[in-house]
């Protein structure tokens, strides 16, 4: 029998079970993978600069993009004001004493005119002071090339003296025109006190709690279907109101206080007494419930 020659602890490591690693099986850390042999184990050492690139070209794509929509955006909104978006139409609707030329030429906005930059509220302003008549003056765009102006008509009020003229006024205030004589079928205001009064614009009266009572006054006999027939409104006496209706009928109201409820007994009254009255001069003296009747002949 041989005799079995004892290995060396060097020999045995080789032969082991690979806890130990070789300086062949050891990782390959020079050259690429490629370079690596078959079987071999790969070892990669990351690169600490791809993130930061990663994160830079990334910036540069979302910088590029946003200044190419702001470049688009500023060529959309030019190309809006200067090419696109000019007013071709324009349709005035209501029916005034103004033709559509004085009204399109007034408010300031013709054909060729950007429509985004127009001015609609400055253009109402100027159709309402610069043609007194009208009532109302509504513009709204019609989008893409389109202008629409709506408009209605004032009616007058009542008209007062100032400076040896006649100013003709609707029911807010504002004077419709000046006129040399009195206004046929509108009713005179007397014993008030007005300091200024231009065409397109309020009047200006010395007291404003005057001015109220005169509002309401009107307000009230356009209410009950008199303010037609009226003839004249006289504040000569302020705790005696008088009211010249229909070419025969005064009423007397008094202050100036309950005004609506005054004017609305006298109606009744002179409806009641409308057959006896008939041809002859009728008086009603009125409060806020009753009215006093007093009828008498016409004189000559």
């Amino acid at each position: 029998m041989s005799e079995r020659k004892p290995v060396s602890k060097k020999r045995r490591r080789a032969r082991g079970t690979g806890s130990l690693r070789t300086p062949a099986s050891s990782p390959q850390r020079k050259g690429p993978a490629s370079a690596a042999g078959p079987g071999k184990r790969q070892v990669r050492v990351p690169d600490e600069r791809r993130p930061v690139r990663r994160k830079r070209r990334r910036m540069s794509v979302k910088l590029y993009a946003t200044i190419m929509a702001v470049l688009v955006l500023g060529v959309a909104v030019t190309l809006c004001f200067t090419v696109f978006f000019n007013i071709q139409t324009i349709t005035v609707t209501g029916q005034t004493r103004y033709d559509a030329g004085q009204i399109i030429e007034t408010a300031g906005i013709g054909e060729g005119d950007n429509l985004l930059l127009a001015d609609l509220k400055a253009a109402q302003e100027q159709l309402l002071t610069g043609l007194p008549y009208l009532e109302t003056a509504n513009i709204r765009r019609a989008l893409p090339t389109g202008l629409l102006i709506e408009v209605t008509e004032a009616q007058p009020e009542f008209t007062f003296a100032i400076d040896g003229r006649y100013a003709v006024v609707n029911h807010a205030g504002k004077v419709l025109e000046l006129t040399d004589s009195p206004m046929e079928s509108v009713p005179l205001v007397q014993g008030l006190s007005f300091l200024e009064a231009e065409e397109g614009q309020h009047y200006v009266m010395e007291k404003k709690d005057k001015e109220n009572v005169l509002s309401d006054l009107t307000n009230a006999l356009r209410e009950h279907n008199l303010l037609d027939k009226t003839s004249q409104i006289d504040f000569s006496d302020p705790v005696d109101i008088r009211v010249e209706y229909g070419g025969n009928v005064t009423m007397l109201l008094g202050s100036g206080s309950e005004i609506e409820a005054k004017i609305a007994v006298g109606k009744a009254a002179m409806e009641k007494k409308e057959q006896e009255a008939q041809g002859k001069k009728m008086t009603l003296i009125l409060t806020a419930t009753q009215a006093t009747v007093r009828i008498e002949e016409l004189s000559e």
